[in-house]
């Protein structure tokens, strides 16, 4: 099985850059390169999963939530209820997308997280996945 490196550096690639011939690859040689090529795409599907490099279907559904109450109201929510697998999906893709934090608490003490224009709202007592409908706080 070729190494990364014999891959990139001096294995395949570098055969074609030096000139030098090489002997045709073996059955063995070709299903080694076929399992690590297999390996890498798994890798790159595995870190576009969830909400990690900008998809995230938390946010997708919430987003939704928010354009549907932006076309009644003509203004994002304040509030949005969420289980904690959401909360945590919010949170997760936030780092992973290197963008600001403004997690605390509400006056009541519950856990809340800045999103777009609005706070999620951890809700303990619901399901994990669960997603609330927008609402605001009127005096």
């Amino acid at each position: 099985m070729l190494t990364r490196r014999e891959w990139l550096g001096g294995g395949v690639l570098g055969a074609g850059v030096t000139g030098e011939q090489q002997a045709p690859f073996n059955r063995e040689q070709a299903d080694g390169i076929v399992r690590s090529l297999e390996t890498l795409a798994e890798e790159a599907v595995n870190a576009s999963r969830g909400c990690y490099t900008g998809v995230c279907s938390a946010a997708a559904k919430i987003r939704d939530g928010f354009a549907l109450y932006f076309r009644t109201n003509q203004k994002f929510p304040d509030f949005c209820d969420v289980g904690v697998n959401v909360f945590h999906d919010i949170y997760d893709w936030h780092v992973r997308n290197r963008q600001p934090l403004n997690v605390g608490r509400t006056p009541d003490g519950r856990y809340g997280i800045s999103f777009m224009f609005s706070r999620l709202v951890l809700r303990p007592d619901v399901v994990p996945d669960y997603i609330g409908l927008p609402y605001d706080l009127r005096p």
